[in-house]
This record gives C-alpha cells, sequence and structure tokens, in this order.
C-alpha cells in the first residue's frame, strides 16, 4: 500500500538527481508524491515531466487526477481535454472531467460527459449514480430516480460499486447501505471515502456518533489529504 510509495520516493529522487532528463523517473515520482499525499510535490513533478514528455498523455490524465483532488476545477477539465483528443473512447477520461465540470457548475456538460462514459463502459454503475446526482441538480428528479434504480438493479463488482450503492441506499435503507460499505472495506478496508460514507451514515440516520468518530479517524489514517472527514 501507502508504505511501499514511500519506500520508492528516495529511490525516484536518487534517480531524478542523476538523471534529470529522465522522463519516467518525474512521473513515477510525481505519483509516488501523489499517493502519499504530497500533493504539492506531486504538482511539481507532473509539471517537470510534461515540460519533458509534453506528448505524455498518461502525465495528463494523473495530473487531471490531482487537480480534481485539488479542487482545482478548470486545470483537471483541460488535462481531461487533452488526454480525450488522445483516447476519445476513454470512458474513465469522460467520468473525471464529468467531475471537473461538476465543480464548475457546467452540469449540462457533465452529464454530457456521463452519458457517455456510460455508454463506452455500462458496467461501471457507479458512473449512474454520479449522474443522478447532476440530473438532481437540474431539476430533473425522474431521471435521477431512473438512474438510481438502474445502480440498484445490479450486484456490484468492486468497492467502489459497494461504496455507490451505499450511497444510493442511505437515505431509504440505511441498514442495507451500512452492509454496502462493510462489503465496500471487506474488498478495500483503506478506502477513505467509504470510511466517510460509513461514518456519516453511522452518524446521521443510525445515531451511532462515537462509532462515527471512529470511523473517520481510520479515514484520516488512510488519507490525511481526505478534506471532508475532518
Amino acid at each position: 500500500g501507502k508504505n511501499r510509495f514511500k519506500e520508492a520516493l528516495p529511490l525516484l529522487d536518487k534517480a531524478k538527481r542523476d538523471f534529470p532528463g529522465h522522463c519516467s523517473a518525474w512521473h513515477l515520482l510525481a505519483y509516488c508524491h501523489h499517493a502519499t499525499g504530497d500533493l504539492t510535490a506531486a504538482e511539481t513533478c507532473y509539471n517537470t515531466y510534461l515540460k519533458l514528455q509534453p506528448d505524455g498523455v498518461w502525465g495528463y490524465y494523473d495530473r487531471g487526477l490531482l487537480f480534481v483532488l485539488k479542487k482545482n476545477w478548470a486545470l483537471a477539465e483541460s488535462d481531461f481535454d487533452r488526454v480525450l483528443q488522445e483516447h476519445p473512447d476513454l470512458a474513465w477520461a469522460y467520468a473525471h472531467r464529468a467531475s471537473a465540470r461538476k465543480g464548475m457548475r457546467k452540469y449540462t456538460a457533465a452529464i454530457r460527459d456521463l452519458t457517455i462514459a456510460i455508454r463506452l463502459a455500462p458496467e461501471v454503475y457507479e458512473l449512474y449514480f454520479e449522474r443522478a446526482q447532476l440530473h438532481a441538480l437540474v431539476g430533473n428528479a425522474e431521471l435521477a430516480a431512473l438512474d438510481r434504480r438502474r445502480l440498484l438493479q445490479h450486484e456490484p463488482a468492486n468497492f467502489m460499486g459497494w461504496t455507490y450503492r451505499g450511497m444510493a441506499r442511505s437515505a431509504g435503507n440505511p441498514r442495507g447501505a451500512l452492509a454496502d460499505f462493510d462489503q465496500a472495506l471487506v474488498l478495500n478496508p483503506h478506502s477513505s471515502i467509504t470510511l466517510f460514507n460509513k461514518a456519516c451514515l453511522l452518524a446521521d440516520a443510525l445515531g451511532c456518533p462515537t462509532e462515527a468518530v471512529e470511523v473517520l479517524d481510520n479515514a484520516l489514517e488512510q488519507d490525511a489529504n481526505f478534506v471532508d472527514a475532518r
């Protein structure tokens, strides 16, 4: 997990000092800083990599993810624009650009991106949850409810799927949502987004504030940059 990335940092730091023009060393160093939560160092290294390798499309992809995490929405949108120029069939690039556009309140454009992402990856059911939220934001309750039903009709395939299904079930079936979050944490016990949503459920819907605080503490241990848990 995170410790492996920490162990790699001094090796990669030496590599970029010894070979300052080595593109891959800068990209890997950026990724390790990103994974260990040093977002400022990660951004610096991504920028250096992209100066050395201006056509490095996966550098734009990874930096776009960083900008989403930092809520630098316009920069994230720009990076995913660049990725989609090269890979117009990459579902997750549309999904991440939708996140940036949602942050910029470009809700219609974000819905359009998610609709393309769903067409390209219909088995990624959590995309329906994201689109449902956007439909609700633009006042289309019927389409929002339809997307939530689509999400709930399918067995999740991974921890994010279980997390999103738990989020979709939180209001109407909090015990079922708790079971979904627990299943997600079996698959990935380090998921800060799952831990955060479980804590909110425990505190708000199930009346267990002490347990909620314990779960929030765990979320911060996993990811100190997960600001929502503070």
